[in-house]
């Protein structure tokens, strides 16, 4: 992070921005990828990297959510640099 002065742009702000961006902009999965939701569970699938296969997985809404949450806070804590 830097202090920067009304009228100072960073070098580096334009690339900055655009990663900062790309997390914001596009959801941690996509929502084709969601295969059913009842209100309780949420059915998703995936390409395992592990198994190169098609994976389905079905978890509680609270788990799924804090699957998706969480992927999200990985990205802002990359772009942030700590």
């Amino acid at each position: 992070m830097t202090n920067v002065q009304k009228g100072q742009v960073p070098s580096q702000a334009q690339s900055v921005a655009r990663y900062g961006a790309k997390y914001v902009v596009s959801p941690p999965i996509a929502v084709r990828r969601i295969d059913h939701y009842d209100g309780q569970r949420v059915t998703y699938h995936y390409r395992s990297h592990r198994t190169e296969r098609v994976e389905h997985e079905t978890v509680a809404v609270a788990t799924f959510i804090g699957r998706m949450v969480q992927l999200c806070g990985e990205a802002s804590y990359v772009a942030r640099g700590v």
